[in-house]
């Protein structure tokens, strides 16, 4: 996604990895992607839009089964140009990079993530900040 001073300007997918088709005209209605940043960022936002398996389960359970594959689902929905808002009120977005204009200061991931929560993105809350392999082990196993 495109933000320029803090204002979403455009949505596209990954496409073949040149060309992406612009779905802003879905992303803008999906719940958890502000519209508007807290901050004048301008620059390139990505992440993932999906399905949580008990939303998709939701989704199902109202339509009758009718979709088999969340991941298809998802990506059907945002490029569909009128896009059911039954859809897409359980769609969610995740942040995992950004491509700024202008230097942010940051770090690590975590950092990141601190970054996207102050700008209004919901992130991931099952991660963790590891100093060191056994960190990361030890995290997997809790």
């Amino acid at each position: 996604m495109t933000y320029q001073k803090g204002i979403l300007q455009r949505a596209l997918t990954r496409g073949d990895g040149s060309y992406g088709e612009d779905v802003t005209h879905t992303v803008c209605k999906i719940k958890n992607i502000p519209q508007r940043l807290k901050t004048d960022f301008s620059g390139e936002i990505s992440g993932e839009v999906f399905f949580y398996k008990q939303d998709f389960a939701i989704l199902n359970q109202q339509t009758n089964n009718r979709y088999a594959n969340a991941r298809n689902t998802a990506a059907g929905a945002i490029r569909r140009i009128s896009a059911q808002e039954a859809i897409l009120k359980y769609l969610t977005f995740l942040p995992y990079s950004l491509f700024a204009e202008q230097e942010v200061a940051i770090n690590n991931q975590q950092e990141l993530y601190q970054y996207f929560q102050k700008q209004g993105f919901k992130t991931e809350n099952q991660a963790q900040f590891c100093e060191n392999l056994a960190d990361v082990h030890k995290f997997i196993q809790t």
